[in-house]
């Protein structure tokens, strides 16, 4: 059973087309209906809403769910839409339901007869969906006030792009909070490719693969892309393998559309860093208000950006935008683009981020640099027996690495010996001599050692 009343909700990504279960989410909500409070936070696109929607489906409690927008963001608007939903739910006398268009009528008059009427309803559960939209303090209180009042057989979940001021602490030191954030949302893999066996595409494994490492369970994502490809095999017409990389071009163009110029700039040079830590962006971009911009950007809700799960992690882009955003720059200024890619290196390097600054210098088009960053590391990484590193890090270089850079060839010999390949290792080292001779040669200096 369900009641509501909606408001004007803004502009959202919309619900996925294709509903797959989630079991493992289910489960979760399930183990925990004593929790008064449950709050669900992730960017735009991760089925906050959906989830609930099925998990309501199968749960025989009813459901009350305030629809927030924009025009609630002040105490009287919120009032009104509260008492709205709840006269709806017939819980309301008629005294209470005059207070609904009474203004004059102080807030603290109105709350207890609020949270009373669901006393009547219970067991139930009252949704605020779209609590982002709640931006002042004051209407934040009223929420939190009508938390405290509402009876104990009433749970309450809190849905929304970032964590809300409600009180979260007086829950959790009651032991009666549960936080799902986009990590818990994201799709698992047996849950995504059940996704793409919905739409019809499970046949393109490959793809799929790809896929599924580039979108990190972002769910609205994996559905439109399941969806292109369901599109263009059914379309007689088209020819030819299905370009994934217009598709995230694509995506990103719509993702930025509403966003302001200055914020998609800073997400275009922030994409050189494999994390967006607000100190190294600053010391990167020239500039002092990385932190600001962030904070701005997380509260947005833009999928762009992979929310941190703890408050001592960086925030990062989502693999899939982080190379889309890299591209862009790339094609629109390839000299910055250079130059922020050498720079991070640096400072990845002095922060003893070895593969990161690796990655930089590879993206800056400078393999010399970035073989030198592995051959200083490959004796402790060999040393400590992780060759697997070493072989990540060697196949980020070009395939004809070896043959131009010394430090290369002789990051490749300690490999070898790595994994007891003597007959390779002593290749690699000649392979380096080699090349030391060459420049040598094409120097001048006759120095081959």
């Amino acid at each position: 059973m369900s009641t509501e009343v909606s408001r004007p909700r803004g502009t959202s990504p919309g619900q996925p087309t294709i509903i797959v279960p989630r079991p493992r989410l289910m489960k979760r909500l399930d183990e925990v209906s004593a929790a008064q409070l449950i709050t669900i936070t992730a960017p735009a696109g991760y089925g906050k809403t959906t989830v609930v929607r099925q998990w309501q489906a199968h749960d025989s409690r009813e459901f009350i769910w305030v629809n927030l927008g924009g025009s609630d963001d002040a105490p009287w608007p919120l009032l009104h839409h509260l008492a709205s939903t709840f006269e709806q739910s017939g819980a309301l006398d008629a005294h209470v339901g005059s207070l609904r268009v009474s203004d004059g009528s102080p807030a603290y008059e109105v709350m207890p007869p609020l949270a009373a009427a669901l006393d009547e309803r219970t067991p139930c559960v009252l949704v605020f969906d779209d609590l982002h939209w709640l931006r002042s303090l004051r209407t934040l209180h009223i929420i939190d006030g009508l938390l405290r009042a509402l009876p104990l057989d009433c749970q309450v979940l809190v849905l929304g792009r970032g964590s809300p001021a409600i009180g979260l602490g007086r829950h959790a030191i009651q032991k009666d909070l549960l936080q799902l954030r986009a990590t818990d949302l994201a799709m698992d893999d047996a849950e995504a490719r059940r996704l793409f066996e919905t739409a019809g595409v499970a046949h393109r494994e490959r793809t799929i693969d790809e896929i599924l490492r580039r979108f990190e369970g972002w769910p609205l994502g994996l559905n439109q892309v399941a969806m292109a490809l369901a599109s263009w095999d059914q379309t007689p017409t088209q020819s030819g393998r299905f370009h994934f990389h217009r598709f995230v071009d694509q995506a990103t163009v719509d993702l930025l559309q509403a966003t302001d110029p200055t914020a998609i700039d800073f997400l275009e040079k922030s994409a050189t860093l494999p994390e967006l830590d607000p100190l190294l962006l600053d010391e990167l971009l020239d500039r002092d208000d990385s932190t600001a911009l962030l904070a701005e950007l997380l509260s947005s809700g833009s999928p762009i950006l992979r929310q941190p799960d703890t408050v001592e992690d960086p925030p990062r882009h989502l693999h899939l935008f982080g190379d889309a955003l890299r591209s862009r720059l790339k094609a629109r200024d390839p000299e910055l683009a250079r130059d922020l890619s050498q720079r991070a290196s640096s400072l990845l390097e002095a922060r003893g981020e070895t593969e990161a600054a690796v990655r930089a210098s590879v993206t800056a088009d400078d393999p010399e640099r970035a073989a030198h960053l592995i051959l200083r590391a490959t004796i402790p990484l060999v040393a400590e027996g992780d060759g697997s590193c070493l072989d990540e890090w060697l196949d980020m270089l070009p395939p004809d690495a070896a043959n131009a850079c010394p430090s290369a060839a002789a990051a490749q010999a300690w490999n070898c010996l790595a994994r007891g390949d003597i007959q390779a290792m002593r290749e690699a080292i000649r392979l380096a001599r080699r090349t030391i001779s060459t420049r040598a040669c094409d120097d001048g200096s006759g120095d081959t050692t």
